[in-house]
């Protein structure tokens, strides 16, 4: 298969799109691991102020392991851009293989993130319907 001059414009202008996204996504993930450390920090003045007892340090760990996860997708989402948007006028065919190797890394990261909850919805759905039922 050979790349004609219309589907390289069409990647050309995908990777700059992406690398537009990934920098937000860059910039989401480190707000998200921010709230985390400061929510770990501050848990115990949190919950003394609250009353209510609820640990807010254990929210920042949640926090935190969202950001982690989130890093992963921005990640291949960025080593796509720039592999991409760098090959393409420099016709460098290994680089551009490798840059659509991380677009497969991306969308397969997603899919099986996506099963995996998916997978935690069922299971609460399965374990809440018969609580509330059992509840009525």
């Amino acid at each position: 298969m050979v790349c004609n001059n219309e589907m390289l414009g069409y990647l050309r202008a995908c990777s700059k799109w992406c690398k537009f996204l990934a920098i937000i996504a860059f910039i989401g993930t480190g707000l998200i691991l921010l709230i985390g450390l400061i929510l770990l920090a501050a848990g115990p003045l949190l919950s003394a102020l609250t009353k209510t007892g609820f640990p807010f340090w254990l929210l920042g760990f949640v926090y935190i392991a969202i950001g982690v996860v989130n890093f992963f997708p921005a990640y291949y989402m960025y080593r796509f851009a720039v592999l991409t948007g760098e090959s393409i006028p420099a016709r460098d065919e290994p680089a551009l293989t490798e840059g659509i190797g991380y677009m497969k890394k991306l969308y397969k990261f997603n899919g099986i993130l996506t099963i995996i909850l998916l997978s935690i919805y069922l299971m609460a759905c399965v374990i809440v319907i018969p609580v509330m039922l059992a509840l009525r």
